[in-house]
């Protein structure tokens, strides 16, 4: 069976525009941390939000559901 890869999101700010770089698997259980994190990058009122999923392995519709909420 194939290891889990976990995780990771990294904020970056510039001017105005919030990147979350995401990388790992994004599932059940790693679903609220991707939710706390984009909460965060929206909270700073932030005009432009790029979540970039390129370094995504894995993503379920609990991840998904996270994108669509948020």
């Amino acid at each position: 069976m194939p290891e889990e890869l976990p995780l990771a999101a990294a904020i970056q700010r510039a001017d105005g525009h919030i990147k979350v770089a995401v990388s790992g698997e994004t599932d059940i259980l790693s679903a609220p941390k991707l939710r706390v994190t984009l909460n965060e990058a929206l909270s700073d009122g932030a005009r432009v939000v790029e979540v970039d999923f390129s370094g995504v392995e894995f993503c379920d519709c609990y991840g998904l559901g996270v994108l669509l909420e948020c």
